[in-house]
C-alpha cells in the first residue's frame, strides 16, 4: 500500500502531501491510503477518469480515504480539497 500524508496548513490555508507523484503498480494490486490528522479532506480524481472519489472517514483524529487497486497502467490526476484551503493537485503513476 502506499500511504500518503496529507497537511493542511491553517496558517498558509494551503494543502500539502509528502509524495505528489505517487506510484503504484497493477501487478502489485497496490492501493492508496492518504491520511491526515489536521482536518477533513476529499480526494477527487479529474473528469474523465473512471474511478470513483474514495468516502474519507474519520476517527480518533485521523481522517483517511484510500483507492485500488489499479487495473490500468497511466497517470491519474486528482485534487486534494478541504474547505477553506487551495485545492491541491498531485497525481498517481500506475506502472504494469
Amino acid at each position: 500500500m502506499a500511504n500518503v500524508k496529507v497537511t493542511l496548513d491553517s496558517a498558509t490555508k494551503t494543502i500539502s502531501v509528502d509524495d505528489s507523484h505517487v506510484r503504484v503498480s497493477v501487478s502489485g494490486k497496490t492501493k492508496v491510503l492518504w491520511s491526515c490528522q489536521d482536518g477533513d479532506f476529499k480526494i477527487k480524481f479529474k473528469p474523465g477518469s473512471n474511478w470513483p472519489n474514495p468516502v474519507t472517514t474519520g476517527t480518533g483524529g485521523v481522517w483517511k480515504a484510500e483507492c485500488g487497486p489499479f487495473t490500468a497502467p497511466g497517470t491519474l490526476e486528482y485534487a486534494v480539497e478541504s474547505t477553506g484551503y487551495k485545492t491541491l493537485d498531485p497525481e498517481i503513476i500506475i506502472d504494469r
